[in-house]
């Protein structure tokens, strides 16, 4: 930027003030993440607390909870429980940073769920002779079900939204470059953006801007505005910068949309994974040291 604005005299503060309201936007996405996801976390929280709780009532019935707990079966069934536990709450935090943290704008291509599907069938069939193999088969499709219903990773506002925020920005720069006095193809030459340079270039063919910018899809508004501006009479670096504000907007909508659909897919974990730990974890030390003495009582 500090060269830019040395080669140019372009002013940095139109800049500095939209990548400060970048930076409202995250904190505002931050707190909508987090009103969205408390009823998920508190349920996870709720969960992994009610074992100790239900101890401590076991024991008080006279019920020898903390005695089963540390018999030999009964650590096999803690450290189940604990390592389900564990696993839930690591999906969840890493879900919640993956939702809350600003996507690149080259993410990497997946497979797409049907593909997935396929793969998880192909290992069943492969693996099925053996009942060990058909088990970890059917664990791998049900991991892989659920990676997809966790985080809509394809999802089309993290699109929409790659489209909108790098066009932010580039319009806040286009509008200072072209007060400057620049031509439009020495503007759009200063600006990484290979759609733009190649509009650029048929400016300098003879195109004009209005028409330029319309050839390219992702542009196509520039287009119109340019058009607006002329018929107006209006300032056109004015108005691409409200244009600039317009998609900044439009990109922490989006972000806010996709973050809604993962806040509310954090509960597929707590009802996968800690329900069954809190089984394991709150009702068998309770219910087992009943079952041990009514299977003594009868001498089995």
């Amino acid at each position: 930027m500090q060269s830019l604005n040395l080669l140019t005299g372009l002013s940095v503060l139109p800049v500095i003030d939209h990548v400060i309201a970048f930076e409202r936007d995250q904190l505002e996405l931050e707190r909508e993440f987090l009103n969205r996801s408390s009823t998920a976390k508190g349920a996870s929280l709720t969960l992994m607390i009610m074992p100790f709780l239900m101890w401590v009532i076991a024991q008080a019935i006279g019920v020898n909870a903390i005695g089963f707990i540390i018999s030999p079966i009964g650590l096999l069934f803690l450290a189940v429980g604990i390592a389900l536990t564990f696993v839930s709450r690591l999906i969840i935090r890493w879900v919640s940073k993956s939702a809350t943290t600003k996507p690149k704008h080259d993410l990497p291509k997946h497979l797409s769920e049907n593909a997935a599907s396929v793969i998880a069938f192909v290992t069943i069939f492969v693996l099925q002779p053996t009942y060990i193999g058909f088990f970890c088969a059917i664990v791998l499709s049900l991991l892989i079900h659920i990676y997809w219903q966790i985080l809509p990773i394809r999802d089309q506002d993290l699109e929409q939204y790659k489209i909108h925020d790098s066009q932010s920005l580039k319009l806040v720069f286009i509008a200072g470059l072209l007060e400057t006095g620049l031509p439009w193809p020495r503007v759009l030459d200063h600006i990484d953006d290979s759609q733009l340079q190649a509009i650029g270039r048929r400016i300098e063919m003879g195109v004009s801007p209005e028409t330029a910018f319309e050839y390219s899809k992702n542009w196509q508004e520039v287009g119109s505005l340019i058009g607006t501006s002329i018929r107006k009479g209006s300032k056109l670096s004015y108005e691409l910068r409200m244009l600039a504000d317009e998609y900044r907007k439009h990109a922490l909508t989006f972000r806010i949309q996709h973050c809604e659909k993962v806040a509310g897919r954090l509960i597929i974990p707590v009802n996968l994974l800690q329900l069954p730990a809190f089984i394991v974890l709150g009702l068998v030390p309770m219910i087992g040291p009943l079952v041990l003495q009514t299977l003594e009582a009868f001498h089995i």
